[in-house]
This record gives structure tokens, sequence and C-alpha cells, in this order.
């Protein structure tokens, strides 16, 4: 069996919450700077990929959700000022996400490498690697699981879609 028997599973990314500028936007525009500060230097863990129980992951929503009405995303003055809605404001959820996983709410929980894990977050990774059957593979040498936001990268991925759909015919 597996060393690994977390309640919780999250994946990590390849670059750190200050060198993302959007994530850098959420986290600002929900805590304010200095819990930003606090936070930046860490590797950010992606909201789009989770694994764990199913009453951990509704503890999860609800904390998401309290976070999201104790700190609402602050929108830019220009759509205060005209009374748009600021689109900008739509994958903050990240930022409170990531509150939580470095502010430790989670103490049964396994954080996963980009490089490592079984989940590709493939916006930032540093080098895309593919075995002869056109599989993402990790640091590892083993096939990904799982591809999040292959459709960042889509010009590396649909040569080896590509190749694949010929070979199926």
């Amino acid at each position: 069996g597996s060393a690994i028997n977390p309640m919780d599973l999250f994946y990590l990314e390849d670059n750190p919450l200050n060198n993302c500028p959007v994530n850098s936007k959420w986290i600002i525009r929900t805590f304010g700077e200095k819990t930003f500060k606090e936070i930046s230097n860490n590797i950010t863990c992606c909201a789009g990929t989770i694994m764990g129980a199913i009453d951990n992951l509704i503890e999860l929503s609800s904390l998401m959700d309290d976070m999201r009405k104790k700190y609402p995303y602050k929108k830019s003055l220009k759509y205060l000022l005209t009374f748009r809605r600021d689109k900008e404001g739509r994958g903050c959820d990240q930022a409170y996400f990531n509150y939580l996983i470095y502010k430790n709410y989670f103490k049964n929980s396994f954080l996963y490498t980009n490089d490592q894990g079984p989940i590709a977050t493939v916006f930032y990774l540093k080098q895309l690697k593919f075995d002869k059957k056109c599989q993402l593979i990790n640091g590892l040498g083993k096939p990904y699981a799982i591809v999040h936001q292959y459709d960042k990268r889509w010009s590396e991925f649909s040569e080896k879609v590509n190749f694949i759909k010929k070979n199926l015919d």
C-alpha cells in the first residue's frame, strides 16, 4: 500500500503565488496586502484539483463560503462606478483556497508537487515530457492520471492528440 494515507490530497502548481499576477490580485483583493505578504512565497495550490473524503470536501466548501462572506472580492473602481460585474473576480476561490491551505486549516492533508504527483496542472509546469504512448509523464516517469489546464498550452498537446487519433483509426 501507499505510505500516504491523508484525508485530503491537494496538488501544487509550479509557481509561487507572488509570481502569478492573477493569483496575487485575487489574494490582495480578498484578504489585503498583509495576508498576501504572509502567504505569497508559497507555491500556488490548485483549487481545480482536490481529492478528499466527502465530509472534508463539504467542510472545505463551507469554509470557502465563509471566506467569501467574510472577505468579499473588492471590485476595481471602474466596475464600482459603472455598476458592472468585475469578471476578474471569478477565480477568487483560488485565493480562499490557498489562504485555507497555508493558514493550516487542514491538518491531515498532503500537498503533492506538480512534478511528482498524479495530477499535472500544466499552465506553469516547467517541462512537458511525454512517453512513447504520448502520455504526459511526471518527474518520476509515471503517466499523470489527470492533466489539468492542457488548453493553456494546447500548441504543445495538439500534436500528441493528433498522433493518438491517427493511431486509433
